[in-house]
């Protein structure tokens, strides 16, 4: 399914525009094009939940398509382990590191880095420890996914998958909208995530425009507008997505610390429009390299050795 490719590299280039725009610099100091620019990357945190989506549908195909093997738990969290395992430690250890040599302003603990060995990124707070690198928490629900939704697909029939998969989705807003409803003051507004609507729902009506979307993706590549989402930029930075969202906000960070130790005031480059594009090009230029070069030399070998786990 290539044109999933495409959404994929949607997903990681409107993350790549929010952390390396609105969220790195805000609008401070800008004004007519560049504010309309920086503020239209501001919704870029969807990207996210475009990955969910995606992962969430492929997951499943998967877990669909391999419920008769014998081998099946072996085989999915191994192969699922050598896709995902090798690039996350390593960036860890980067993290580690970086952060300990003075090349980045962000601090990340001891405390942080092995609540994240064990993908608990997303539940620090729980453990007293603030969240230290950002990219982390969804990597991490992504894993809890897995450790449960594998078991709920072996043991039901696909409809009724189906109907758990919807009493879950029902279930979790429900539980949304009785939080909302224990934090006084929030009248009814869909479009304002303060208002009581807007807190249950937004990312409700999020994922299911993105469920469409994926849907109508895979209609196209199946017709003869096949052209119009097999768009091979896009699927190039999709290809290499994984890699690029691991390793871009420490790519961001060493950029920043760097400026700072030339001008000693990288804070002043918000407002300057042409110096954002600047940076943001050389930024997500040695992001693009350093994922590129990690697809196919390290994590490729790890990848291959997923076909041993392809038998029935």
């Amino acid at each position: 399914m290539p044109e999933l490719d495409t959404i994929r590299g949607i997903a990681i280039l409107l993350v790549l525009f929010f952390h390396g725009f609105g969220f790195r610099y805000g609008l401070q100091g800008l004004s007519g094009l560049p504010e309309l620019f920086v503020a239209a990357t501001l919704p870029g945190w969807m990207g996210v939940n475009l990955f969910f989506v995606l992962s969430g549908f492929l997951i499943t195909g998967i877990l669909l398509d391999t419920k008769p093997r014998a081998n099946y738990y072996r085989s999915f969290y191994i192969r699922r382990a050598l896709r995902i395992l090798p690039l996350y430690y390593a960036v860890l250890v980067f993290l580690a590191v970086l952060t300990r040599t003075g090349w980045v302003g962000r601090h990340a603990s001891w405390a942080f880095l092995g609540l994240s060995f064990f993908y608990l990124s997303n539940v620090t707070e729980l453990f007293g420890v603030p969240m230290q690198y950002g990219v982390l928490w969804s990597l991490a629900v992504e894993e809890h996914f897995y450790l449960l939704w594998p078991a709920a697909v072996r043991s039901l029939s696909r409809h009724r998958v189906a109907i758990v998969g919807a009493i879950i989705c029902v279930t979790l807003i429900c539980f949304a909208a009785s939080v909302t409803m224990f934090s006084a003051g929030y009248p009814f507004g869909i479009f304002r995530a303060s208002r009581f609507l807007g807190i249950t729902l937004r990312e409700t009506a999020l994922n299911l425009f993105f469920a469409g979307t994926v849907a109508l993706a895979l209609l196209a590549g199946t017709s003869r507008w096949k052209a119009i989402v097999n768009r091979p930029v896009l699927q190039f930075f999709g290809e290499i997505s994984y890699g690029v969202y691991l390793i871009h906000m420490l790519v961001f960070d060493l950029e920043d610390s760097v400026v700072g130790r030339l001008f000693h005031n990288s804070a002043a480059i918000g407002g300057h429009f042409a110096l954002m594009v600047l940076l943001f090009a050389i930024a997500v230029g040695f992001t693009v390299a350093i994922a590129y070069f990690s697809r196919w030399y390290f994590e490729e070998p790890f990848l291959r050795l997923k076909r041993r786990f392809e038998e029935t």
